[in-house]
This record gives structure tokens, sequence and C-alpha cells, in this order.
């Protein structure tokens, strides 16, 4: 194959996993993965861009199978505003959303176990009843994640009474519940959800069979606006998957809640149990071994390539950079050591290259394409950081009137007062900054000396 048809055929075209109609072929399974899969780690924290949704996706999208099922949960449309009044004022603010996560997951169990049932034509009592009560409470067996909280609310509005399902083989009935009409429809709500998460989690608890069963929360970010109550909203269901997974594990059951947050927001809640569940954590990280392993998959998968020892350098120049390294270090080096950023530079790069009737991509068009990708990197962290720091723009700002990527903290002080940055001290702002990764401390801490990583500046 000419060296511009594969220039042309490489494919570097989608940076988010749920739009890469590819993403299996690409995909790489890491050490990461594996101990997600295997149920050994349950929160994903990363930052925008290190895979979190890579993984969730490569889960959700794995050939269908008896030995396992998956319900993906995306937040994109959720009704955050009513979920978040949904809470137990009789609880403390780390415990207030507890009970209406747990309900969720075990609908969404429910569902699965439901759709198993009606594929393996498996009928049993227990099954029955589980019917009976996802049906009488939405009108459906198989009730969408967005109208979970407000297709309950419209329902309890109009039956005014809903039976709860027996359990166990006596048959013993779980009765029901009447709603004052009266109550308020979250009152009501609330109601339900407590009066039916036991007896729900006990049948559903008794009905998982041999397979693993997957619930994933992604896309939890669509909702985040700082504020206290959706900060106590994420404890609760942080703290929720948690409990059902290990009440699970003691029944020897395969149940897997997995759930996948950015760091930044991660980071910003505290809660009492917080440092119980640091095993549990799953922080991605990659380094320049690792990416070049992704973005050599990539090359060599799209260009259906066979034992290629260097994938890259059947479309890179393989020449060292003017600083005398090579064109990969270049390029990983001004990225955030993210996958989706080595994606979209060698994106730019290939454009760069075709724009300028190269066969493959030299050395000059990184440099070229440098600026494009470095304006696409900015944008991104103005919309990532812009909730937590209105001012975002000024602090980029005070950066740029350093002019130099070392500068001491006295130095970032003095600009940082001229921008006239409002609420923030400078060294608040600075924390921000380095918490992005977007500043990193160049020095001993007490030297205060600051170096900017980002790849804007």
């Amino acid at each position: 194959m000419a060296p511009a048809v594969l220039l042309k055929k490489v494919d570097f075209e989608h940076i988010e996993a749920e739009r890469d109609p590819n993403l299996t072929i690409y995909f790489v399974e890491t050490e990461s993965f594996t101990r997600i899969f295997k149920g050994q780690k349950m929160y994903v924290i990363g930052r925008k861009g290190t895979g979190k949704s890579s993984i969730y996706s490569a889960i959700q999208g794995m050939p269908k199978s008896p030995n396992y099922a998956v319900a993906g949960l995306t937040f994109d449309k959720y009704p955050w505003q009513l979920h978040n009044r949904i809470k137990d004022e009789t609880r403390s603010v780390d415990a207030a959303h507890i009970t209406t996560w747990r309900y969720i997951i075990l609908i969404e169990v429910a569902k699965l176990l439901l759709q198993e049932a009606e594929e393996t034509k498996k009928k049993s009592k227990e099954l029955e009843e589980l019917s009976k009560f996802v049906v009488a409470a939405y009108g459906t067996a198989r009730p969408g994640l967005n109208n979970l909280l407000t297709s309950l609310i419209d329902r309890l509005s109009r039956i005014r009474k809903l039976e709860l399902p027996s359990i166990g083989h006596t048959g013993i009935s779980g009765g029901s519940i009447e709603f004052d009409p009266k109550e308020t429809s979250e009152k009501a709500l609330l109601s339900t959800i407590k009066a039916s998460t036991d007896l729900i989690e006990e049948l559903v608890l008794r009905l998982l069979g041999n397979r693993y069963y997957f619930v994933l929360f992604d896309k939890l970010d669509d909702g985040w606006d700082n504020s206290a109550d959706f900060k106590s909203s994420i404890v609760g269901l942080l703290r929720a998957a948690r409990d059902l997974n290990i009440d699970s594990q003691k029944q020897k059951k395969l149940l897997r809640c997995v759930v996948f947050l950015r760091s930044d927001i991660y980071d910003s809640i505290q809660y009492n149990d917080k440092n119980k569940a640091f095993s549990d954590i799953e922080v991605l990280a990659w380094n320049e071994k690792s990416l070049q392993s992704l973005i050599n998959k990539r090359i060599e998968k799209s260009l259906g390539l066979k034992n290629e020892a260097d994938p890259w350098a059947k479309i890179f120049e393989n020449e060292t950079m003017r600083s005398g390294t090579t064109n990969f270090k270049y390029i990983t080096r001004r990225t955030l050591l993210r996958p989706r950023d080595l994606i979209t530079f060698c994106q730019e790069c290939r454009t760069t290259a075709l724009k300028n009737g190269n066969d493959i991509i030299l050395n000059s068009d990184v440099y070229e394409a440098e600026e494009r990708y470095s304006e696409r990197i900015y944008r991104e962290f103005v919309d990532e950081m812009h909730k937590q720091c209105p001012h975002v723009d000024k602090l980029f700002e005070v950066l740029r009137r350093l002019r130099f990527e070392r500068f001491s903290f006295e130095k970032w002080e003095a600009e940082f007062y001229r921008a006239q940055v409002p609420d923030l001290s400078p060294s608040d702002a600075l924390r921000i900054l380095f918490d992005y990764s977007i500043v990193v401390l160049a020095v001993p801490a007490e030297v205060r000396h600051w170096n900017s990583s980002s790849p804007i500046l």
C-alpha cells in the first residue's frame, strides 16, 4: 500500500469512546481494565480523556454471552434536579441519597433478570413477583433510567396504592404502600423507595444466577454543578454501589456496580467512609510506553497491518525533532499523558500532512499542527473547569502574561493581582491549576517554584 494511501486510511477520527464504531477493535485491555472487570475495583477515577468511557463502552459492548449481563447507565438526560430533591432528611448528608441509589441499581438489575428470564423462558414464583412489582410501578418491565423517578411519580399519582413483592419460598406478602393525596410527589416517591428497597434487594440477590451482572455508571459529570446537593448525591451513589457489592459478595453473587467518575469531582467530595474505599479505587494513569501501545494498535488495526514492529514509523517521519527528541516523545510531552490528547494531536498532524501534500507526517507538519491542537485543548480546559472556576479564562491570561514556563509563586502572585481575578486568592487559583495538571510543582514546596505543563502556554 502506497504511503499516501496509508496516511489517508489511518483512523484518528474519533476521540470520544462512545462515538467510535471501532472501539472494540482498537481497545487495549490494560491491567486497569482487568481489575475492574474482575470486580477488584469498583470506582474508576481519572481526568477527562484518560479512558473511563472507553472501559465503560468496552464492557457494555461485549458480545452477548450467557456469562454476563450489562446495564450501562449514562446521565446526559437524567433529571438531576428531581433526583437531588429525593433525599432522606432523617439521615446525615452523607447518607441522604443512599436509598434512592440502591433502589435505582436494584431496578436495573431486576430489568436484567427479567430480560434473562424472557430469553431463556425461565419461570419461578419469585421472578413473577419481581415482574409484577416492576410492571405495577412503571407499567412496563423495562423502564428507562431517565424515567425511573418521573414515571414512578406519575404512576403513584394515579394508582394511589402499590403492592410490594412477596419474598421467599413461603410467599409471605410484602404488604402494600398507600399514598396520602396531601403528600408532595417527592415525599410519596421517597416513601415508596424506602418501603420497597429492602424487599427488592432480597428478591434480586436471591435471583442472581452464576453469570456476572454489571451495573455501570458513566457521564455523571453531565449534571455536575459543584453544589452541595450534587456532592451529597454522588456520595450516596458511591456508598450505595459499595454496599451492594459487599452484600452480593457475602452471598457469593457476581454483582459488579462500577462508578466512573472524573478525578476533580471525586477529589471535591468528602465523607466519613472515603478512606475505607481507597482499596476499591482504580486511578487511570498512562505513561509514554502504554500510550505508545495504544496508538500503535490503532494504527496497526486501522491499516490492516500484521506483526508490524513499529506501526508509528509507517506514518510518521523517522527523524528527530529540533530538540533532539523523537516526534512521538515530542507529541506526548505536549499532552497530559491522556489517550484523548494523543489521538487529538495525531488527528491534527494527519490533517496538516494531507493538506501539505505529504505522503507521511513530517516533523514540520507536527510543528504546524501544534497550534491547532493547543487551541482545542484550551477550549476543553475551559469547558471542563468553568463550573468550578467561572473565571478560568483569566487564569490562563495570567499564565500567558508570565511568559515563561517556569515561574516563582511571587511572580504568579504579582501577575494575578494585576489581572484582578475575582473571588479567588492567588494560592487558591494556583491550586485549581495544579489540580487540573496545568501546572506542577517543579522543586520542593518550601522554594515554591512552579512549572507550566500545559501544551497551550
